[in-house]
């Protein structure tokens, strides 16, 4: 059957279930692993931690760590002020959250990823992803769809494209290796070094070294 709990200020383990669970916690962790549904967990000032659910699943929290692991449908991850760190999610893949690290690997649908003041680390997408961050570094290696980043102040590196490559950013060097599409560059004030472009490349910078081999 379904499961709700709803609780203050303590800690909540919820291991070898199934149905439907609906769960709220504050201020202490939240773990929930072999859970055979979907989940809904609501949090405040609380770690989370999943694993293993077999259904699509949704993480509200704030202040403190998300942490995933074989997510057997779709994620949604809204949170402000956490680190979010995971690996294998079977459907799509929604992280918001601000001023933490966000890593993020094995992803069989579709990443988004917005996340103001954050480490974006991404590997392995079978779809497109999508990031949008300011100030802090961005890596993506491996994405099989389009990649699309949008940043402010961000040192970018990416690998191993199948699609198109769009990226915005600014005043930090932009290094793009291996992409089977077209590259859509805008980075002022950008160091750019992009190699092995399979299609079109068009770049908008300004006042630094620009860098293009093998393209076209």
């Amino acid at each position: 059957g379904d499961i709700r709990i709803d609780n203050t200020s303590g800690k909540v383990n919820v291991d070898g279930c199934g149905g439907k669970l609906r769960l709220s916690n504050s201020y202490a962790e939240t773990v929930v692993t072999d859970f055979n549904g979907p989940a809904e967990i609501k949090c405040s000032s609380s770690q989370v931690r999943v694993k293993n659910i077999r259904g699509n699943t949704v993480i509200k929290t704030s202040f403190k760590p998300v942490s995933f692991e074989k997510i057997g449908g779709s994620l949604d991850v809204q949170s402000q002020d956490a680190e979010i760190t995971g690996d294998t999610v079977n459907g799509d893949c929604d992280i918001v959250t601000s001023y933490n690290p966000i890593s993020v690997k094995n992803v069989k649908g579709q990443l988004k990823i917005r996340g103001p003041g954050c480490h974006v680390l991404v590997s392995d997408v079978q779809k497109d992803a999508f990031v949008v961050c300011s100030y802090k570094s961005v890596k993506v290696d491996r994405v099989k769809g389009n990649v699309a980043v949008k940043s402010q102040d961000s040192k970018v590196e990416i690998t191993g494209v199948g699609g198109d490559l769009t990226i915005k950013t600014s005043y930090k060097p932009v290094t793009i290796r291996d992409v089977g599409g077209k590259l859509v560059l805008n980075g002022p004030d950008c160091t750019i070094d992009a190699r092995d472009i399979d299609k079109d490349v068009q770049i908008v910078s300004s006042y630094k070294p620009i860098k293009v081999i093998k393209a076209g």
